[in-house]
């Protein structure tokens, strides 16, 4: 993650050693791009290129180093040696409204090195990539159409740890810097405990049966901003042989505002959120063994069967819940996790107030009288469903 921080940062301050005034040259970008990874951190840069053919330009064997800073309570763990077998920009330009902007830009065989571990990614692209460089009131910005990336392997001591199949991401119809509609897909995430040097992620996974944690992850949002409304949706991370978790949320008050406020500097105006509700909100989990395997493994601790462990689970829960404050509350959640417990099929919990709720309400409400939060937001959860 910090490798690609440091790239996206590098892009984002691309333009900022030449002039916008005019179609830039080949030696003017390839001048800027090292510019920028000098200014993101980048030290000892090397390169073949680039090779010229129209306006594609062809980058090969590029190396550099960057010393990591430690991240808040954490020891630093640099330098990062990166390579990057080639890089490939086509339509690269410094336009007079922004400070970088490319028809596509395509990266392969990257590979950084650090005493942590290795980070390799076979391929990454960006398509319409533009680029307006950070000021000291507000963030870059930055707009494209899409992106992707293939074959990511994160790995300690030689073995993989991590591994992502694809990423796949579109951005749509854009309202000066935000996009309309905007979708991700994430494809088979395996994580491999038993790459660890410790071992002891991995006995615990084992003790339940699992070897591996395989997922894929998913997320939609469109805005409608002629009625201030932003529609997450189809939020989504299903676990193979674990189960599916799903999210959505309906915000209203959502204007361009909102998101400038956000991309403020040194720090995003919070005060933007007075004008934004929740009107509504599901979370929702299909079992697909996990809870079985955990209630298994705990009714072998305790020296039952799962389905009495489970039973018992549900008779303590009304016990259990009533620091909530809400009596008809804890009652509708114990009876719905207690049915879950007992045949896990679905838990779902949505909120559905009557009208849109102000966000600062809620949080105001959270600090002074939670237990009322579910009759404000009307919460029902539900099993089976």
């Amino acid at each position: 993650m910090f490798i690609a921080r440091r790239l996206l940062a590098s892009a984002a301050l691309a333009g900022l050693l030449v002039s916008p005034a005019y179609a830039a040259s080949q030696q003017e970008i390839t001048d800027a791009l090292i510019g920028a990874l000098t200014a993101a951190g980048a030290e000892k840069i090397a390169y073949d290129g680039p090779a010229v053919d129209g306006d594609t330009l062809t980058y090969g064997k590029i190396s550099f180093t960057f010393d990591k800073p430690a991240e808040p309570g954490e020891d630093p763990a640099g330098p990062y040696d990166v390579t990057i077998d080639q890089l490939v920009l086509t339509g690269a330009d410094i336009p007079a409204d922004a400070d970088f902007s490319a028809a596509s830009i395509a990266l392969n065989g990257l590979v950084a090195t650090s005493t942590d571990g290795v980070a390799r990614l076979a391929e990454a692209g960006v398509d319409n990539l533009v680029v307006v460089a950070p000021t000291d009131v507000r963030e870059a910005v930055t707009t494209l159409d899409s992106f992707s990336a293939s074959d990511f392997r994160l790995e300690s001591e030689g073995k993989a740890v991590v591994t992502v199949d694809t990423l796949a991401g579109t951005a749509s119809d854009y309202v000066g810097t935000q996009p309309r509609h905007q979708d991700v897909a994430v494809k088979r995430i395996v994580f491999d405990p038993a790459a660890l040097p410790d071992p002891a992620a991995g006995q615990q996974l084992s003790a339940i049966g699992y070897d591996k944690l395989i997922f894929d992850f998913s997320s939609k949002m469109d805005w409608n901003v002629e009625e201030e409304v932003l529609e997450v949706e189809n939020v989504t991370i299903d676990g193979v042989e674990i189960g599916t978790l799903t999210m959505a949320m309906s915000l209203g008050g959502i204007t361009p505002e909102v998101f400038e406020a956000f991309n403020k500097r040194p720090e995003p105006d919070f005060g933007a959120l007075t004008g934004t509700t929740l009107s509504a909100a599901t979370i929702a989990f299909t079992d697909k063994s996990v809870t079985g395997r955990i209630l298994e493994k705990q009714a072998r601790e305790a020296g039952t069967d799962a389905a009495s462990f489970a039973n018992q689970l549900a008779a303590v829960l009304p016990l259990m819940l009533s620091s909530l404050g809400n009596p008809a509350f804890q009652t509708a959640v114990a009876t719905a996790l207690g049915d879950f417990l007992k045949n896990p099929r679905s838990l779902t919990v949505t909120a559905a107030p009557a009208q849109p709720v102000p966000f600062v309400e809620v949080m105001a409400i959270g600090q002074t009288a939670p237990q009322t939060l579910p009759d404000l937001l009307n919460v029902t959860v539900e099993s089976g469903q």
